[in-house]
């Protein structure tokens, strides 16, 4: 099943840490529930909620995001 990491992000910054905010679907547009998110090179991640959204705070520059199922 192809899946496709999908995520709006819409980034604050405050203190110098910046948060990141999204959404995890599919191809067909459904909710991704319990996705892990991680920051590349870090032991910074994040899972989705009940309605796919995940928040993600970091204090680097993230260079990209993984998705694990």
């Amino acid at each position: 099943m192809k899946i496709i990491f999908l995520a709006l992000f819409f980034c604050g910054i405050s203190f110098g840490q910046q948060i990141i905010t999204g959404k995890v679907i599919d191809l067909t547009g459904e909710p991704i529930l319990g996705a892990t998110v991680l920051e590349k090179g870090t032991d910074n991640y994040t899972e989705t909620n009940f309605d796919a959204n995940l928040v993600l705070q970091q204090n680097g520059q993230i260079q990209r995001l993984s998705y694990l199922m």
